[in-house]
């Protein structure tokens, strides 16, 4: 089989086939946070912290803590031989990113990670975070790739600290990676994991992080530590504005232990309040989150959590077929959909976006705006193209023409009691050449807000 060298590497030579649809494996040393390669403005469909509880933010980036058990597990990601845990490690690199890797699981022969949702054709890199743990040439492993990616030979303990990475085009909507120890003894140590689109910019991510919250029904609890993204920098944070009943850290529906955003019975609806159109959406925009339609099994499967996108600030709690612009569209427990745009029902037949019946396990949803006249589906000009994604599979398209939709509040509703987690709100990436990139730089810079009152 021939093999190309693989750049930007540093000491490690790692090695990845040209066949297939096969991704390529690149590595480099860390030492902290400044060269951790982890930033704001990642997309990230997940960041996991392995074998620890809490939040850690990361340059402005959100790793969510896996749980104190062995293989850990969400509708994202699966794992197994991650079975033993060992804490207290003393990390052999500083910063935010060294407390990675002081909790960590191992002996997997193999260890294999499973990735889901992934959109067929989509650019993703998966990144593996690494420290040493004895000397070197201790902890040596071969590492495949479902898609035909193979890298022979991988030291965990060459270097203090290391990423081992993994970019490829998604030929399905998963992808598992396995680890192979050459001496059965040295098992990969799973510190942390995270996988990225390399095509977007994350402007807010909220993963609902709200452990004792003391009064659920304040949706801002805890938002400087579970909020990042390009919006967050500095210490900002965006609001929540909520009518009618929803919470956070509420554990009704089992759903992440309460840390998720609960809306309840119709008038339950709960919005960002910032318009991400504009220089926000310039190129496109993906607004993607964890669902559950009907988070307390209710026995009427026609039960729905719903999402609004398109909205002006006067009617950013808008419901999901009230007559404002807007883009709405429903997901019910039996598995239908259901779209409008303002009061217009636009699927008077309607669509499947997941062949089983769904309650209170999440699904993940991602609805991607574009526009082919002028770039920007936010703006009013041109038109604003849609199409949404449940579990990285394509269910449903709409496009908005006479100029599309002007604004872009968001917001959440449930029909009886639904969940949304994970939320990611990101920028698509302009192709090289575009000045689309030197837009939202200027842009956010000119729309960030002041940090939030601490």
């Amino acid at each position: 089989m021939i093999r190309r060298p693989l750049l930007a590497l540093t000491l490690l030579p790692l090695f990845s086939p040209l066949t297939g649809f096969a991704g390529v494996f690149t590595s480099n040393p860390i030492t902290g946070d400044a060269d951790s390669g982890i930033s704001a403005d990642k997309a990230y469909t997940l960041a996991v912290d392995i074998f620890d509880g809490p939040n850690r933010r990361i340059n402005d980036a959100v790793f969510t803590g896996s749980g104190g058990a062995g293989n850990p597990a969400t509708n994202s990601y699966t794992t197994s031989g991650l079975n033993n845990g060992f804490t207290g490690n003393v990390p052999p690199i500083t910063g935010s990113v060294g407390g990675l890797t002081e909790n960590f699981l191992y002996n997997g022969n193999p260890a294999t990670y499973t990735l889901n949702n992934l959109r067929v054709g989509e650019t993703y890199t998966t990144t593996f975070f690494n420290a040493a743990f004895g000397g070197p040439g201790g902890r040596i492993h071969n590492v495949t790739a479902s898609d035909g990616g193979v890298l022979n030979g991988f030291d965990q303990n060459a270097t203090p600290g290391s990423v081992l990475k993994y970019t490829f085009t998604a030929a399905a909507n998963s992808i598992t990676f396995a680890m192979t120890p050459l001496v059965p003894a040295d098992t990969w140590h799973h510190y942390a994991v995270s996988n990225e689109i390399v095509k977007q910019r994350a402007l807010l991510t909220d993963n609902f992080y709200a452990p004792a919250n003391p009064d659920t029904n304040n949706l801002n609890f805890n938002l400087g530590a579970r909020q990042g993204g390009l919006l967050t920098t500095g210490g900002a944070t965006i609001p929540w504005v909520a009518v009618g009943n929803t919470q956070v850290g509420n554990a009704t529906g089992g759903i992440d232990g309460g840390n998720y955003l609960l809306n309840a019975f119709s008038n339950g609806r709960s919005a960002l309040d910032y318009n991400f159109n504009g220089s926000a959406s310039a190129g496109g925009l993906a607004v993607s989150f964890d669902l559950a339609p009907n988070s307390v099994a209710n026995p009427d499967a026609t039960l729905w959590e719903a999402v609004n996108i398109g909205q002006s600030s006067a009617n950013k709690n808008d419901g999901i077929n009230d007559p404002h612009a807007h883009f709405g569209i429903l997901f019910r427990g039996n598995g239908l959909l259901q779209a409008f745009d303002g009061s217009t029902t636009l699927t008077p037949v309607e669509p499947i976006w997941s062949e089983t019946a769904q309650t209170n396990g999440l699904t993940r949803i991602e609805l991607i705006a574009q526009d082919p006249t002028d770039g920007n589906p936010f703006d009013g000009v041109g038109q604003t193209d849609i199409s949404v994604y449940a579990g990285g599979i394509l269910r449903y398209s709409f496009s908005k023409t006479g100029g599309g939709y002007a604004d872009n509040y968001l917001n959440f509703s449930a029909a009886n009691i639904g969940g949304v987690d994970n939320l990611m709100v990101a920028q698509l990436v302009p192709e090289p050449g575009s000045l689309g990139l030197l837009v939202l730089t200027g842009g956010l810079l000119a729309r960030r807000r002041r940090p939030a009152a601490r």
